[in-house]
């Protein structure tokens, strides 16, 4: 197991400084911690000036703190200190397999925000201001159910894509 950690699988000898999967978690987190800013922020200045719609500004900010500990650890395991070892000219297995994880993670947290600023929407559009906050996080785990089939398959497509944008070869060939 530990040589399959090793082994060289990408044809390619040059190697970025980071790791694909070290960036795109690096960017993550920088968009994660801009949205808990702004969710903050957002959530004095409707205490100060729109009180009713005050907790719609702070309802993501937990499930925002959870997704920065998700992206801190990819972030932590990407980078090119955990993942190859000095003098590596290829990509190794596991960082082939880290960047096709950390494209699958980003996807759902895509699909999910996505979701959620749907049903912000749907949910303000439709209902008085002090049932926006029920009623949203009723369409977001409806409409999540109902896409709940189609996640699998955009999560591995974006894995299937990052594996054929690394490696240069489709995992049907190898």
């Amino acid at each position: 197991m530990a040589n399959d950690n090793r082994r060289n699988v990408s044809p390619d000898p040059q190697l970025s400084a980071e790791p694909d999967a070290h960036v795109k978690a690096r960017h993550l987190k920088t968009v994660v911690q801009a949205l808990l800013v702004a969710f903050l922020v957002g959530t004095i200045v409707a205490l100060l000036f729109f009180r009713p719609v005050a907790y719609l500004c702070a309802i993501p900010i937990p499930v925002l703190y959870i997704v920065l500990v998700l992206v801190n650890s990819y972030e932590r395991s990407a980078r090119a200190s955990h993942l190859r070892r000095s003098g590596q000219t290829h990509l190794g297995a596991r960082e082939i397999k880290l960047d096709e994880e950390v494209a699958g993670v980003a996807t759902a947290l895509k699909i999910a925000g996505a979701i959620a600023l749907a049903a912000i929407i749907i949910a303000a559009s439709l209902f008085e201001w002090k049932f926006v906050g029920i009623a949203a996080a009723g369409v977001f785990f409806y409409v999540s159910f109902m896409m709940l089939p189609y996640w699998p398959l955009f999560v591995s497509e974006s894995r299937r894509e990052e594996h054929e944008k690394v490696t240069g070869e489709s995992e049907e060939e190898g």
